[in-house]
């Protein structure tokens, strides 16, 4: 009544989120349906899920990646969902060994998205591209034109998240940013 927020409760999904869930879910301003992942340190390394716009929590559909990966966000479009298999490793051992973040950027692995029609029962049908190598913290928008999907996104060509972090005091050398397409 007076503007402010009021917590009305949480929301357990029954009991059936049994996987991690990221902090950018999406959800669709026409049908009301949210749509989300989670990245594991444990297979399966990426799972994908759709929530109905009365809450109903769907099956969980796997996504295989070699490893596991930072997956910050993705993003969807009318008919797809798109993953993001990227270059910043899970490293726990460098982190003990050598001080350093527990992700590490590996500039030497390939890039990749993962489309995927967003209903889809599992994970056979994705299709991967790859990409010049990077990592993507956030997404901006993306679309259909026809048969092409439209990515909209901040790229990074070289993360190293001790630098971003600041546990480093050297200068953020070869660190830069680009808006593209593809």
């Amino acid at each position: 009544e007076d503007g402010d927020l009021q917590t009305l409760g949480l929301l357990e999904y029954d009991q059936r989120l049994k996987h991690p869930f990221t902090a950018h879910p999406k959800v669709d301003p026409f049908t009301d349906e949210m749509f989300t992942f989670g990245y594991s340190h444990e297979p399966p390394y990426c799972t994908y899920r759709v929530i109905t716009k009365d809450g109903i929590m769907l099956d969980p559909v796997p996504i295989t990646i070699p490893e596991s990966v930072m997956m910050h966000d993705f993003a969807i479009t009318a008919n797809y969902s798109i993953f993001m298999d990227l270059p910043m490793l899970f490293r726990p051992k460098e982190m003990v060994k050598n001080d350093e973040f527990i992700y590490k950027f590996d500039p030497a692995k390939k890039a990749r998205f993962g489309i995927l029609q967003r209903y889809e029962k599992d994970e056979k049908n994705i299709k991967w591209f790859e990409l010049p190598n990077c990592f993507i913290f956030h997404n901006a928008n993306a679309w259909e034109e026809g048969s092409e999907v439209i990515l909209i996104t901040c790229r990074h060509n070289n993360v190293d998240l001790d630098q971003v972090n600041g546990n480093q005091s050297d200068k953020l050398e070869d660190h830069g940013n680009e808006l593209c397409t593809r």
